[in-house]
């Protein structure tokens, strides 16, 4: 397979892992979108490459190796061969991995969501608590993913806005 489309989005990192996480970006050949020049590694900066399917899913777990404190989001972009795929690594929630259309959102495909329902009901018509089984739903279908990221996103938005007078 060709080297497709992929992007990384860092929403929280250690201040000591900067350049660590820095230097392993530029390394696989990444570069901020807008300004090629920086080298330092930034909140929210959107940092692209073409790669191999391979070797983005194996920067996943080196950039987790590298800092396990780190919350960041993997885009890998569809192409005419590959529906995409978006991976957000969080250390409180761990791995999600879901499909992801051009624009980075996660895709998830009618017979996933069949499936998930058809368990949801079986569970809660064998008596299992509706709220525990909505909690898995949830999860299955990345809803804390959701959150998280909307939240750190929401920090850094209010952290890079100034104040009105």
């Amino acid at each position: 397979m060709s080297a497709v489309p992929v992007s990384i989005v860092f929403y929280r990192f250690g201040t000591h892992a900067q350049p660590v996480l820095s230097d392993e970006l530029r390394e696989q050949g990444f570069r901020r979108r807008f300004s090629e020049t920086d080298p330092a590694l930034r909140i929210g900066e959107v940092y692209g490459h073409h790669q191999d399917l391979v070797i983005a899913d194996q920067l996943a777990n080196r950039l987790r190796d590298l800092d396990p404190t780190a919350v960041f989001e993997i885009v890998v972009a569809p192409t005419a061969e590959y529906d995409g795929d978006r991976i957000v690594i969080d250390p409180d929630l761990g791995e999600y991995d879901s499909g992801a259309d051009h624009a980075g959102r996660p895709v998830l495909l009618a017979d996933d969501v069949i499936t998930n329902l058809e368990f949801a009901g079986a569970q809660i018509t064998a008596g299992r608590d509706p709220a525990a089984v909505l909690a898995e739903l949830d999860r299955a279908v990345g809803g804390p993913w959701q959150r998280r990221l909307a939240e750190l996103r929401d920090q850094q938005r209010r952290a890079t806005t100034p104040a009105h007078p």
